[in-house]
């Protein structure tokens, strides 16, 4: 039987079209704990007066973490250092003080502060606080000893070679444990017109001579 259509057969797709469809992916990255926490700066100085009360500001320190969410949230923790005379809030970093410091008793101390992420990371290197303890006038001058007693005999003034410049008898000492100013600021007082003192040797002196009635 011939065919009713002469020339070669025709493709079957100028019959019936090809279909197609559009269709939209979302791909969503699941963040992973793959940042420890950083601190930056990682020294910090601070200083403190003594004697303010417990609860004193001394600084602040902070780290960061670019993970997202649970893993991004910081904790902070004193993990060396003095812990019984420092606290810091773990989630703001804040450093404050417990108790009232002393200078006379420690003039600095240094804390160490550990950030830990959410996910249970820590950072590599740690934050170190130097705090210095300032000093203030809270301590009086303290003699050595309650009684002094010249032991020299007795002089004449010829003995002296010039009034100006009179042999001391005795002298005295007194310290102050404040180091606010590093040279002596002790003053000393007589009431005896008979007495000279000089304040910067604290040499007990005779301006007149000794006699036996002289008290």
């Amino acid at each position: 039987m011939a065919s009713l259509l002469p020339g070669p057969p025709m493709p079957v797709w100028l019959f019936f079209p090809p279909l197609h469809s559009v269709g939209k992916v979302n791909i969503t990255l699941r963040d992973i704990n793959d940042n420890r926490p950083v601190f930056y700066p990682v020294q910090y100085f601070a200083n403190v007066k003594e004697n303010e009360p417990s609860g004193s500001f001394v600084t602040t320190v902070s780290a960061t973490d670019p993970d997202l969410g649970r893993n991004g949230t910081l904790k902070y923790i004193i993990t060396a250092g003095d812990s019984s005379k420092f606290r810091i809030n773990s989630n703001t970093g804040k450093i404050s003080t417990l108790v009232p410091l002393d200078r006379e008793e420690k003039t600095a101390y240094q804390l160490q502060v550990t950030a830990a992420d959410g996910g249970g990371l820590r950072s590599h290197i740690q934050a170190i606080v130097t705090v210095t303890v300032i000093d203030t006038q809270d301590n009086p001058p303290v003699f050595s000893q309650r009684v002094y007693t010249p032991t020299r005999s007795r002089l004449s003034r010829q003995t002296w070679g010039s009034p100006s410049t009179p042999p001391a008898l005795s002298s005295l000492s007194a310290f102050t444990t404040s180091t606010t100013t590093r040279r002596c600021s002790t003053s000393f007082h007589t009431r005896s017109l008979s007495w000279s003192l000089n304040l910067s040797t604290v040499a007990f002196s005779k301006w007149r001579p000794l006699t036996k009635t002289l008290v």
